[in-house]
């Protein structure tokens, strides 16, 4: 496939598409800008809208090892990722904890100086991190960013994991001095200590709208917690220089540390609007600056999940 998308490569004037056919393809590949990859095909279409992506699964598979897709100073909106399932890079634990357990940022995609379209993928069954060492090199499971202004949307992006017990954030997505558009996704079953959904860390602004976020959390693996929680709300942002939460559903998210207390406040100017539970959000307040809530119908509870 790499060999497919160096070919396309040279024609960036205009820009080039490259089509792949259904199967699963055991590689790791990067794509420059002015490259579109495009999965879910049987091979004889002419058209791309033909295509159909459930019915003709393209798998990249990592054979256990990060990261699966690198897109490195790619340019923006200049390239796109779309259709394919991301899997394996990295092994996934399902908190089992018999891993390879390498420090990776990004098990599945990778985006560094860099805004790619990253539309209806299955991101799954990545992992990144030791659970029994930490060195903060291990963050986004699913996919990370690192001023990567990335449209991410109606992707799939579940059973991702960070094991570093200490520090690793992100279990479905991690960004770092990043504005990535996050909208319409489904997070479920992502792991990680901090923000096992989502993870939004220094000088990123990040628009998180229409999406479901569901059931993640931290695995019980050590003799705290005594139940499995992740440190923080599902969603934790800290050091962020802005923010929009809008029309999410989030429910089911387990957190560890004080699940009472109150989701409203960031470390930065930002703007929520919902309805969301206590045990959900984490936002870490910085007295120096102001914050703006667009809805009031928030509420606590214990961080259990649903019966």
């Amino acid at each position: 496939m790499q060999a497919g998308i160096n070919a396309a490569a040279p024609t960036v004037t205009l820009g080039g598409e490259v089509w792949v056919a259904q199967g699963t393809y055991t590689q790791h590949v990067s794509i420059p800008a002015f490259v579109y990859l495009y999965g879910g095909f049987a091979g004889a279409e002419t058209n791309r809208a033909s295509r159909s992506v459930p019915t003709h699964t393209t798998i990249l598979d990592g054979g256990l090892q990060p990261t699966v897709v690198q897109s490195v100073s790619a340019g923006y909106l200049v390239s796109a990722l779309d259709g394919f399932t991301i899997q394996n890079g990295g092994l996934y634990t399902a908190g089992q904890l018999a891993g390879l357990w390498p420090n990776a940022l990004g098990g599945g995609i990778q985006c560094e100086i860099s805004a790619p379209i990253i539309a209806n993928n299955v991101i799954r069954s990545n992992s990144v991190g030791n659970p029994f060492g930490s060195n903060g090199t291990a963050k986004g499971g699913g996919i990370y960013l690192y001023l990567g202004h990335a449209q991410i949307t109606n992707n799939t992006i579940t059973r991702n994991d960070v094991l570093d017990t200490t520090a690793g954030s992100g279990g479905g997505l991690y960004c770092i001095r990043s504005k990535p558009t996050i909208a319409q996704n489904f997070f479920n079953q992502n792991h990680a200590a901090y923000g096992p959904a989502i993870a939004a860390d220094l000088l990123s602004s990040v628009r998180i709208t229409g999406n479901t976020i569901l059931t993640n959390f931290m695995y019980n693996s050590l003799p705290s917690p005594t139940y499995q929680g992740a440190f923080e709300g599902a969603v934790f942002l800290t050091g962020s220089n802005g923010f929009l939460i809008e029309a999410n559903a989030v429910q089911g998210n387990w957190a560890y540390v004080e699940p009472h207390r109150s989701c409203l406040g960031a470390e930065t100017p930002g703007a929520l609007d919902g309805q969301y539970d206590g045990s959900e959000l984490a936002f870490r307040r910085r007295p120096d600056l102001q914050h703006s809530i667009q809805s009031r119908r928030l509420r606590r509870r214990l961080a259990e999940p649903d019966q």
